[in-house]
């Protein structure tokens, strides 16, 4: 072994034990229902509560809920992490996504807030027919290119920073995971204006999750966080998504259209990923993992 190893792995132990973890801001005793952190999003709007940036906190808290049974049932969107992220960021200008940044109680919320803003996308209608998921996907025997580099070059965006993508950094595994699927989600982009009432179609959840899946990949590849939740079993990263066709020519899949997978870019470790590894030798969160993932470059 290294040199460097095992000092990196010496590094790691003493950050876990002598460091002391990174409070877990999210109470895994408390769960805060869908209305109560619709609430919350609405006093915090308001901006004129002492506490603002501590109810962003509690927003979070709230999205993480609400995601954890959603995350249940990947392959199906619900009006849950949806509709609270549309109501947090919907409708807002960057100068006030800022500000409500500015004023958080903890800065990796306020990265993260940021990061939830600049990573919105006009993505799929919410009602769409089979025929519509077909050309959305570049044919029946389409890859979904265009969709992938839609996703590609949101994420090129100059206001996505590495600073913001490092904002999961600052959550432990079993919250940084869920948030990383939050990022991923995206909303209808047609949605009611109560997004629970928002009517859909199987053609147009099976378009949602290719987003979430592609999504999912960009954000992986950029996050060293993001891959080693996957190497230590928090989350799968897809390598492929399908384009399902439930409905076409006829009911309840009779001669159904068969299923189009669309696949994506794997996530691999590189060396540009060492920096990150390096820095979170640092967290106690992160530290013996990192090192790990080092002793392997």
């Amino acid at each position: 072994m290294k040199k460097t190893t095992i000092i990196n792995i010496i590094i790691a132990v003493i950050a876990t034990l002598f460091i002391g973890a990174v409070p877990n801001r999210l109470n895994a005793q408390a769960y805060l229902s869908y209305d109560q952190t619709i609430g919350l999003i609405k006093t915090f709007d308001s901006g004129k509560h002492y506490t603002n940036g501590l109810t962003l906190d509690l927003i979070i808290q709230g999205m993480v809920d609400n995601d954890l049974y959603d995350y249940n049932s990947p392959y199906l969107s619900s009006y849950l992490t949806e509709g609270l992220k549309k109501r947090l960021i919907g409708g807002k200008s960057s100068e006030k996504i800022k500000k409500e940044a500015a004023a958080a109680e903890y800065p990796a919320d306020g990265q993260l807030l940021e990061l939830l803003y600049y990573t919105r996308q006009s993505g799929p209608q919410a009602f769409i027919t089979d025929d519509d998921l077909r050309r959305k996907i570049g044919g029946k025997n389409g890859t979904g290119a265009a969709i992938k580099k839609s996703i590609v070059k949101l994420w090129k965006n100059k206001d996505i920073t590495t600073n913001l993508i490092e904002c999961l950094e600052g959550y432990p595994p079993e919250t940084a995971s869920l948030l990383a699927d939050i990022i991923a989600r995206t909303y209808y982009s047609d949605a009611a204006g109560t997004y629970e009432n928002t009517d859909t179609s199987w053609a147009s959840e099976s378009l949602w999750s290719i987003y979430r899946a592609a999504r999912l990949v960009e954000l992986a590849k950029r996050s060293v966080v993001v891959k080693l939740l996957a190497d230590n079993g928090y989350l799968q990263i897809p390598t492929v998504a399908y384009a399902e066709f439930e409905w076409s020519q006829g009911y309840y899949g009779y001669d159904k259209w068969p299923d189009v997978p669309i696949y994506l870019d794997p996530v691999v470790w590189t060396e540009d990923d060492v920096p990150g590894l390096q820095r979170l030798l640092g967290n106690p969160d992160y530290a013996v993992w990192a090192a790990e993932q080092l002793a392997r470059m």
